[in-house]
């Protein structure tokens, strides 16, 4: 199931060179200032444009799943470890002592 969605940046140049050369998405400049990535037919839009009247903010969890939003995630997990940025986190118990 194709799934297009309409993300906020700060700045499209930099989406751009990370979605293009980090993460080897096919990117176009697209209408209005928008950005169009593409990935698995797959499709992420970025504006630099204010259209929620907020900051650019993510909760940090996604709950749709798709297989191109499985393969992106896969595909980022690869790609941020291969440049070491990404870091698994775990939960250390505390000692009983």
């Amino acid at each position: 199931m194709p799934m297009t969605v309409l993300l906020r940046c700060r700045d499209i140049e930099e989406t751009r060179e990370f979605y293009h050369s980090a993460l080897g998405f096919n990117v176009r400049e697209t209408v209005e200032a928008t950005l169009t990535a593409e990935y698995c037919g797959g499709v992420l839009i970025f504006t630099s444009g204010d259209l929620w009247k907020s900051p650019p903010a993510f909760p940090g969890r996604s709950t749709l799943r798709s297989p191109m939003q499985t393969a992106t995630s896969r595909l980022l997990k690869i790609r941020l470890q291969s440049l070491g940025l990404f870091r698994t986190c775990r939960t250390v118990p505390e000692s009983s002592e």
